[in-house]
């Protein structure tokens, strides 16, 4: 093999390394975000379905702090500065 394809295929393999990687940290990325939503939904649902219950009202606002939601200006980052 000439040296100029061999360089040219180490350069295609470095990328496709540099791409799998991309992909696997999107991956990750992907279920930490989904299994965020899916707690926000069961919170959200349990004062929906006993809108009277204090501790899903609690679970609820600790799983929206949690997550980076301020609740006095009910936005994501804090915009009041609290």
């Amino acid at each position: 093999m000439s040296e100029a394809l061999e360089r040219v295929i180490a350069d295609q393999q470095l990328k496709i390394a540099r791409l799998t990687e991309m992909v696997d940290r999107n991956h990750i990325t992907l279920e930490y975000n989904y299994k965020e939503l899916v707690e926000l939904k069961d919170a959200a649902f349990s004062v929906m379905n006993a809108p009277n219950n204090y501790a899903y009202r609690q679970t609820l606002r600790e799983t929206l702090t949690k997550q980076g939601w301020c609740l006095s200006c009910e936005q994501m980052p804090c915009e009041c500065d609290e």
